[in-house]
């Protein structure tokens, strides 16, 4: 049997997100969610970004005043449509205090069912 590598349990998830390249603001996109975790998200978009580059995000939680702005290294982009869809699993490196605890608290009630 495989041993599962993740650190954090995931939720999928259908949750905006905007994003970019770090020092690039004026190049942000907008896509979805496809899960979250404490650990990181992937999401779609229609570019790929190469392994190891700095993303900036900004993800507004259901029920959270303010969103949470994380920066985050890329893990990999995956081809999903041959030139068209990538997805992009991104790890956090930069969660806020705050920011970690908003998030904890939705993936445990959203978890639990």
């Amino acid at each position: 049997m495989a041993e599962e590598k993740r650190k954090n349990p995931r939720l999928d998830c259908r949750f905006m997100i905007s994003y970019g390249i770090a020092g690039q603001a004026d190049k942000n996109d907008v896509s979805q969610l496809r899960n979250l975790s404490l650990g990181g998200v992937a999401f779609t978009s229609g570019h790929s970004f190469a392994a190891g580059s700095e993303i900036v995000l900004k993800l507004k939680l259901p029920n959270s005043p303010l969103p949470i702005m994380p920066s985050g290294k890329v893990l990999d982009s995956k081809e999903l449509v041959k030139g068209l869809i990538y997805q992009n699993r991104i790890e956090f490196v930069s969660l806020k205090e705050e920011e970690e605890k908003a998030l904890s608290e939705i993936l445990q009630r959203q978890l639990k069912g």
